[in-house]
């Protein structure tokens, strides 16, 4: 089963709570003509989804599972593998999110962090390829969930950097253009999600990964990553990297 035949599937299902594709295929369809391309046959799949409580997301993903001939991950709960082996994770906002994070009650799986999601969900808007229209993140909140996504990692998950660097290359390249994201985002962030990007910002470790990095470009993509924080979170530059 393909992507598009899996939001095909699912998309009714859906259709009664807010929701909206996260992650890199959400991604993909903010890209310059996504409209006219198909999407990839294969890859993760991240679905962001309401719920009011666990009792009320379990039901959720069966329904999900049930419709999509899927199984339920054993080690994971909250992703569902499908019989061609495509991955779907659910990613919970709302009111079962609690102070940003989402408790599954299972010892040994440690709570997931979830802090943006729900403003990524309300914000959302509909994005097209050539196999269809689906509610998608809005590029503020993609950026914004990268980078507490690596945050949270604690700076092991580079691929989140590599996608935050993928979006502020094609989406921030001029400084109106940054300035739009931040008005953006504050008028859209709960305090919660802000005061945790002006925590991030304050750490300065975009500036610092940015410093290191070997890839040509990279480092000066991450700096206007840390120039998107400054902006929105009203955060000084900590080391005077401002000057590009």
């Amino acid at each position: 089963m393909s992507i598009p035949d899996a939001l095909t599937c699912l998309a009714p299902v859906l259709a009664a709570r807010r929701w909206a594709i996260v992650g890199s295929v959400a991604d993909r369809l903010h890209r310059p003509g996504a409209c006219n391309r198909a999407l990839p046959e294969s890859a993760d799949l991240d679905l962001a989804v309401w719920a009011r409580d666990l009792a009320d997301l379990i039901d959720l993903r069966d329904a999900l599972a049930r419709t999509l001939r899927a199984e339920v991950d054993a080690r994971l709960p909250f992703r569902l593998v499908s019989a061609t082996g495509l991955p779907v994770d659910l990613v919970p906002c709302g009111p079962i999110a609690q102070s940003g994070l989402v408790d599954w009650g299972r010892p040994g799986l440690r709570p997931m962090s979830v802090r943006g999601f729900d403003e990524a969900v309300e914000t959302a808007s509909p994005r097209s390829s050539i196999e269809g229209r689906w509610p998608v993140a809005t590029v503020p909140w993609l950026i914004v969930l990268r980078l507490l996504a690596w945050e949270a990692s604690r700076g092991r998950r580079h691929q989140d950097l590599v996608a935050v660097e993928r979006l502020v290359a094609t989406h921030a390249r001029r400084a109106e253009r940054l300035g739009e994201l931040s008005r953006a985002l504050r008028a859209e962030g709960s305090a919660q999600t802000l005061a945790a990007l002006s925590a991030l910002g304050l750490s300065g470790a975009c500036w610092r990964l940015s410093a290191k990095s070997a890839r040509p470009g990279t480092g000066r993509r991450l700096r206007l990553a840390g120039r998107l924080i400054e902006a929105f979170a009203g955060v000084p530059d900590p080391a005077g990297f401002l000057r590009l």
